[in-house]
């Protein structure tokens, strides 16, 4: 439990990071962009900002294993979804149909890499970090 509260907590720094990405796509990347091409680029973008995210994070509370990452991932997609879900349906006042319309990758929508990535990204960047952390070691001799 002593390694989850940092990363259970730490998920309200993606959410700041998807609604800060959210905004901006709609103050500026709409204005010079078609919809789908603003709303590609800035799932782009928020991929972008998470793996720096969790790539801080994983410095700062190292995950102990494989296994936890992938846990913590888990967690992370499932509130990820819900708050989605819930600011669209409920603050934005969209319609379930349409927020749900934004999953579909044969409309070319692909806003679903963000909960795959989500998924996924910690284990990955957990694997990344300790290569490079092995690299880093060899190259000074230790």
């Amino acid at each position: 439990m002593k390694i989850w509260r940092p990363w259970l907590l730490a998920w309200l720094g993606g959410a700041v990071l998807g609604v800060g990405n959210g905004t901006l796509r709609e103050l500026v990347l709409r204005r010079i962009l078609a919809e789908d091409a603003a709303r590609q680029l800035s799932t782009l973008t928020l991929l972008g900002l998470l793996t720096g995210y969790l790539w801080l994070l994983d410095r700062w509370r190292p995950l102990p294993s494989t296994r936890t990452a992938l846990s913590v991932g888990a967690v992370w997609v499932v509130l990820t979804i819900a708050f989605d879900l819930m600011l669209g349906h409920y603050v934005e006042h969209k319609s379930w149909h349409t927020l749900l319309a934004d999953y579909d990758l044969s409309s070319g929508k692909v806003w679903v890499a963000v909960p795959v990535w989500t998924l996924v990204a910690p284990a990955l960047v957990r694997r990344a970090r300790r290569g490079s952390d092995t690299r880093i070691l060899q190259s000074a001799g230790v």
